[in-house]
């Protein structure tokens, strides 16, 4: 589990969504925050 997290992070680091932000921590970069913008736009139409 702890293998496929890191390989999840990794992918989002190489995608350029997620930017280390020092000590081991990462923050979402604005592309990043406009993938999980979109995402929520599929949710709520799906819902509707």
């Amino acid at each position: 589990m702890e293998r496929e997290m890191r390989d999840q992070v990794d992918h989002n680091l190489d995608r350029g969504l997620i930017k280390l932000s020092g000590n081991g921590t990462f923050r979402y970069s604005w592309r990043g925050l406009c993938y999980l913008w979109m995402q929520s736009v599929k949710d709520m139409v799906r819902l509707s």
